[in-house]
């Protein structure tokens, strides 16, 4: 059977797709969504988010206002749409996903990073840190471009003597970066998977 003749049940995965989707699909558009959510979110966003998918709203369309470009003009207005409270989900999702990109994207631009001969090193000053959660994805950014094992560090909210944080691994300098880690005696623990885990 094609999967564009298979019937998609739930509602919040129809606001994204118009045929069932692939496990592919679903890794770049809803699971990146929800983790940032998870993330960044705010109680009310994540039982929207709960709620979207346990199916619990009706499809009654409501009257939101939109941005559009003005195909006249070439500039944003405010215009009204009709959408459910699925599709009023999918926007939301979009939003806080654009909102966690941007505070990523703006952090790694701030950080001062040390580059040691197996690892980088920065440290989120607290001015910076407004989303503490998001550092592993820091970290990420940052195996990227050095190609090498990163930790992204910010003072311990509860021993400011202390530096907390994430760590990435990169198996191509080293297949086990928390073992690497933990060898130092730096780390009071290292929790997580060998090139993911907390510090």
């Amino acid at each position: 059977m094609h999967r564009d003749d298979v019937h998609i049940n739930n509602h919040l995965t129809k606001a994204f797709f118009n045929v069932l989707p692939t496990s592919h699909d679903l890794s770049y558009t809803i699971i990146p969504r929800i983790n940032a959510i998870t993330r960044i979110g705010n109680a009310k966003q994540r039982e929207q988010l709960l709620e979207a998918l346990a199916g619990v709203y009706d499809d009654t369309k409501h009257t939101v206002m939109k941005r559009r470009k003005n195909k006249k003009t070439g500039k944003m207005q405010q215009i009204e749409v009709m959408e459910d409270m699925y599709q009023q989900t999918k926007t939301m999702m979009d939003s806080v996903k654009t909102k966690q990109d941007n505070y990523v994207k703006k952090t790694v631009g701030l950080l001062e990073t040390e580059s040691c001969a197996n690892f980088t090193f920065s440290e989120i000053k607290p001015k910076d840190n407004k989303y503490p959660s998001v550092t592993g994805l820091i970290a990420n950014k940052f195996i990227n471009k050095y190609q090498k094992p990163a930790l992204i560090l910010y003072s311990n909210p509860d021993n400011p003597t202390e530096l907390v944080g994430s760590a990435r691994g990169f198996e191509k300098v080293m297949p086990d970066f928390k073992a690497y880690c933990e060898g130092t005696d730096k780390f009071n623990w290292c929790q997580g998977h060998e090139n993911a885990f907390g510090v």
